[in-house]
């Protein structure tokens, strides 16, 4: 006899075995900024940490060094930038002084050789008149010749200024330079004192830790100042959400 059954309305479910993965949310690997030797771990693998919980401390020494080697750097750089300063003013009023003397000697000096030109000349005519004596045609000629010497040397002296110019120019642009460096050591400092509290390496997530690199007494480099990009001191995954990458076999795929 025919079997008879209530039709229902359900789910069909096939399951499948395979092997695979459990991957968590995400993974984030834990550097340091700072460089020294590790003098505290206090989490191992497998050890859940909440964000915030201190996972190493390097030895602060090293970092204090940096710190007190940049805040010599930036007393420097202020002294080199005073300095710079200084020297500015003291090319400008020189310049400004010289401007002032050059004029002031090349007018007198071509007001002497036009004078002394001229009484050389005045002087020159009486002698073929026989009114004067030749030691004052002498004279006359002698003092033309110096105030000739003069001016050229007044005319040379204008000259200089352009150089002396370019001097103020220079101490100008030294002073550019000392404030960069001056910038560029303030930074430094920033950095170093940063730097400094960073010896203690803080979790920036819940999670597990998955793997651990780092034991006391190591040596571990920063990870800002480092080529290589630091020391990778541990790994931590968020596992608020996991997943599982395994393979499926094609006939399977098809039921």
């Amino acid at each position: 006899a025919p079997k008879l059954s209530k039709i229902t309305k359900g789910n069909i479910m096939l399951s499948v075995s395979s092997t695979g993965i459990i991957e968590p949310k995400k993974i984030v690997e834990i550097k340091s900024k700072a460089s020294g030797e590790v003098i505290g771990v206090y989490f191992e693998e497998g050890d859940f940490v909440k964000k915030g919980d201190l996972l190493i401390e390097l030895d602060p020494d090293d970092e204090e060094r940096n710190l007190l080697k940049a805040g010599a750097g930036l007393s420097e750089a202020e002294a080199n930038l005073a300095i710079a300063k200084s020297r500015f003013e003291i090319e400008k009023s020189n310049y400004a002084n010289s401007v002032s003397s050059v004029k002031a000697s090349f007018n007198s000096a071509r007001a002497n050789l036009e004078d002394a030109e001229s009484k050389f000349l005045r002087n020159k005519q009486l002698f073929e008149n026989n009114l004067i004596s030749k030691e004052e045609l002498e004279n006359s000629k002698k003092n033309f010749i110096n105030a000739q010497a003069q001016f050229e040397q007044a005319k040379a002296d204008d000259v200089n200024l352009t150089a002396k110019q370019k001097n103020v120019d220079i101490s100008q642009s030294n002073i550019k330079t000392a404030e960069a460096s001056y910038l560029k050591a303030k930074l430094a400092l920033e950095d170093a004192k940063e730097r400094k509290t960073e010896t203690k390496i803080y979790s920036t997530l819940d999670g597990v830790i998955i793997s651990s690199q780092v034991s006391t007494g190591q040596i571990v480099s920063s990870a800002t100042s480092n080529v290589g990009g630091g020391s990778l001191l541990m790994s931590i995954a968020d596992v608020s959400e996991i997943y599982v990458v395994a393979d499926i076999d094609e006939s399977d795929i098809g039921q």
